[in-house]
């Protein structure tokens, strides 16, 4: 990894991660109440996955990434393990469109692995050459994020990939 960050004060902005075995960037809450501090104008290029995000966020708050830009990363763009009350502004990923469909691995950017928290906002995303665009979660939140339902948001967003968006039922006995 190349920029591997815990805690929710640290200040990332204007960077840029290449070639990376495994996350460009990897930012980790430390407590169940973590919001980012400030994550701005980075850039992940030809990395396994752009960004990976660890139960991040708080309640009452949000994290903000803005102009988060992730292009041809070999898996994910984004991988998100359970972070809440997320906004992404200005996100915006590329692959290889001549990979589309072809690649043994699947190009995609994923939210909600364990316990996708209660509100994810995307603002202007702009995501193009993925298998899927967005791997979204849908449902009731676990016992371990607290009661509700999970909230998707998406403003303004221009997807050009072979499926846009796909919500999944999560947690779920027999749920893909």
């Amino acid at each position: 990894m190349t920029f591997w960050m815990s805690g929710p004060k640290n200040v990332l902005t204007r960077n840029v991660s290449v070639n990376a075995t495994q996350s460009g960037f990897a930012l980790y809450g430390d407590t169940a109440n973590s919001c980012l501090n400030t994550f701005s104008d980075n850039e992940a290029i030809a990395n396994t996955f752009g960004i990976t995000v660890w139960v991040l966020g708080c309640d009452g708050a949000s994290s903000t990434l803005e102009r988060f830009r992730a292009w041809h990363n070999a898996v994910n763009g984004f991988y998100d393990y359970g972070a809440r009350n997320l906004v992404l502004t200005d996100f915006y990923s590329r692959a290889d469109p001549t990979t589309m469909g072809t690649a043994r691995l699947s190009k995609f950017n994923w939210f909600g692995d364990y316990d996708p928290g209660y509100s994810t906002t995307f603002t202007r995303p702009n995501i193009q050459n993925m298998d899927i665009g967005l791997y979204l979660p849908y449902g009731t939140a676990t016992p371990t994020a607290g009661p509700g339902e999970r909230v998707v948001t998406i403003t303004d967003g221009y997807f050009y990939n072979r499926t846009d968006v796909l919500v999944r039922m999560n947690g779920l006995s027999g749920s893909a």
